[in-house]
């Protein structure tokens, strides 16, 4: 079981957290947003935490992409 780190606390990182509970394979499930208390961390530390799994659980398509292609 793994670390789940889900980039945007939001809509889309609730229920992305919600798939990934039912799922049971994760033993950590924590966000970052840079508007929302419940995360860990702003955006910007994305490169200073260490997890099994990124997921970008972001609305708008354009800075998701963006977001994705900084995690590759």
């Amino acid at each position: 079981m793994g670390r789940l780190l889900i980039v945007g606390a939001g809509q889309y990182g609730f229920v992305a957290k919600e798939v990934a509970e039912a799922m049971g394979i994760f033993t950590q499930i924590d966000f970052l947003d840079d508007h929302n208390e419940i995360a860990i961390g702003k955006l910007d530390d994305l490169e200073k935490i260490k997890y099994d799994t990124v997921f970008v659980a972001i609305g708008n398509s354009a800075v998701r992409a963006q977001w994705l292609q900084r995690i590759q």
